[in-house]
């Protein structure tokens, strides 16, 4: 497996779509976006420069969006927990506003949901 790492590119499909010919360049078997809008465009654009998701690249998002399990192949995704995530940065902006010293380690627990956008790379020595 070879991973590399891309460029930033807008929270968007459309950035995705602009992550693909770096990512096809690269010679990566696998991306992992930062988001799945990202990973979902970026799935569109490979297969706009004739590479196969997951056959020639594995892709996998973060979020676990309605949309990543509909579309085909279905995008590998990471769940975390957005809502509590949030409420959580909020409280511990509020806190630091307020002086209050912030000492705690927070962990928020994810979910890898493995669909169809991911495999094992296919083996380069044949």
């Amino acid at each position: 497996m070879r991973l590399t790492g891309l460029s930033h590119h807008a929270a968007s499909i459309q950035g995705g779509r602009a992550a693909a010919a770096p990512a096809a360049a690269s010679g990566a078997t696998a991306v992992i976006a930062y988001n799945d809008l990202v990973a979902l465009g970026l799935e569109a654009g490979l297969l706009e420069l004739g590479k196969r998701c997951p056959a020639d690249i594995s892709i996998v998002g973060i979020d676990d969006i309605d949309l990543a399990g509909a579309v085909t192949p279905a995008l590998t995704t990471v769940r975390m927990p957005i809502e509590r995530s949030g409420a959580l940065a909020v409280d511990l902006l509020l806190q630091a506003m307020n002086g209050t010293a912030i000492d705690d380690v927070v962990t928020l627990g994810s979910q890898l949901i493995v669909r169809a956008s991911t495999a094992p790379p296919l083996d380069d020595s044949r």
